[in-house]
């Protein structure tokens, strides 16, 4: 089914975050281009694509969950495992054969999604472990909430309880300087956010529509949360960097998300890039060398940073299709969408 290009444009907009903080440093911009702002926290990209798949994730379990009064999370999670697998373990086995990293900095992590909480010379990998722990949560609590007649009432209040619990534990966390960034237990408020917009969205949609049209207030909280994340930029004693972003990234999908509506080039381009979202994410910090070595080699190195930036776009373009797609065509012949309601099969997108 057609893809919706507001969602795509906001997975542009983290992705494009993510590659800024990524790619964007004092030696690799250099003159005559200034180094762009948000290279201190382009890492809320992250936090964007966790609150948005809450809510795309959760959207789809909680419209099941509505029009069949079931939830089957082992065929959700199949469907999951045909989109998110294939391309996350032929990234590990490329690391593998090019012995980029020594095998026992990432290997049995990586394969066994634990690497956010032992660590992984594959950094970046931290957050897809979140998610994966994430599906598995969700899909279980739901279906088990289906099962035993919870009201979506009960459910939505005590996913917001969990958020704010998961908040507090956070920041007792730093405040004490303890770990906090990569952990799942610490983290998954903001996918839970999403989760409480799904819910809205999917059971109480004339709330929804009615806290959405409070333009002002989403307007406000996002500006706040921008001016917090430019003033202390890098993590402090409280914490309270991860809670400006995830409370702007709900603010930018409440403003953002409003289907229907025609888009200009520029919204259209950075949509696009939000479609290969996922693949860019898993491949763009494998492109660094070779793109340095390239500008050196050539003697432009102060075209580092809008090199790499194309190049992380085309290779994960390249992989998406010739990874991930063929894997999704085989997913409908294994685990067809048929078997769910047809309407849900249009959200089972990854946020990534």
């Amino acid at each position: 089914m057609k893809r919706q290009v507001e969602l795509d444009f906001i997975r542009g907009i983290a992705i494009l975050l993510v590659l800024h903080f990524h790619f964007s440093s004092s030696d690799v911009f250099i003159y005559p281009f200034p180094e762009l702002p948000l290279v201190n926290f382009g890492w809320a990209g992250v936090d964007l694509f966790f609150v948005l798949s809450g809510f795309l994730v959760g959207g789809l379990l909680c419209r099941e969950w509505a029009e069949t009064g079931s939830v089957d999370a082992m065929s959700f999670l199949k469907r999951r495992a045909f989109k998110i697998w294939p391309g996350y373990y032929v990234l590990i086995a490329a690391y593998v054969v090019t012995r980029k990293e020594p095998l026992n900095t990432f290997l049995w992590a990586n394969l066994l999604n634990v690497q956010n909480y032992v660590g992984s010379s594959i950094s970046h990998s931290w957050s897809l472990a979140v998610e994966e722990h994430f599906y598995l949560v969700l899909s279980f609590a739901i279906w088990w909430c289906a099962s035993r007649g919870v009201t979506t009432r009960t459910f939505l209040k005590t996913t917001m309880i969990v958020v704010v619990v998961v908040a507090i534990y956070r920041t007792f966390l730093a405040v004490n300087s303890k770990a906090f960034f990569f952990q799942t237990h610490t983290r998954m408020d903001a996918l839970l956010l999403g989760v409480v917009l799904a819910v809205l969205f999917r059971f109480y949609k004339p709330r929804f529509l009615e806290l959405q049209a409070k333009t002002i207030l989403w307007a406000l909280l996002l500006a706040a949360a921008i001016v917090i994340l430019f003033r202390f930029p890098q993590f402090d004693k409280s914490g309270v960097q991860i809670i400006a972003a995830d409370l702007g990234s709900v603010a930018l999908i409440m403003l953002l998300y409003k289907p229907g509506r025609e888009h200009n080039v520029a919204y259209n381009l950075v949509a696009r890039i939000g479609a290969y979202s996922y693949g860019i994410y898993l491949w763009h910090t494998s492109i660094t060398a070779p793109v340095i070595a390239v500008v050196d080699r050539l003697g432009i190195s102060w075209l580092q940073y809008p090199v790499r930036f194309v190049a992380a776009v085309l290779v994960g373009v390249l992989m998406t299709k010739l990874i991930e797609a063929p894997f999704l065509r085989l997913r409908e012949k294994i685990v067809p969408a048929s078997r769910r309601p047809a309407v849900v099969a249009a959200y089972a997108g990854s946020s990534l």
